[in-house]
């Protein structure tokens, strides 16, 4: 009946099962865990850029980039890290491009 969404066995080939191994339940969530990783990826390195041209003193901005990756552990644990990563590039980001439009 759900033949689309059936899934293989792991390690069994997709031809043999007769899953579609696109349609297959795992792969779809799979993919869609990946938009949503690049959907919080997205927003912090926006916020790091925010972040960079608003608060003008470094460690300032460096504080609540910390702060705001502390209250993120508290959400998703370890995937904290990766925010704190994301909003330093965004805050790069700021800092260069700002730089480069001041010394012009």
């Amino acid at each position: 009946m759900f033949k689309a969404f059936r899934c293989c066995n792991f390690g069994e080939n997709a031809t043999v099962c007769g899953a579609k191994p696109l349609l297959c339940a795992r792969n779809l969530l799979f993919l869609w865990g990946n938009k949503i990783m690049l959907f919080y990826t997205i927003v912090f390195v926006i916020i790091g850029f925010v972040i960079g041209a608003f608060i003008k003193d470094p460690r300032s901005a460096i504080l609540s980039i910390a702060a705001i990756s502390v209250v993120w552990a508290l959400v998703w644990g370890p995937w904290a890290f990766a925010a704190f990563i994301e909003l330093l590039v965004g805050y790069y980001i700021a800092k260069n491009a700002l730089d480069k439009q001041r010394q012009s």
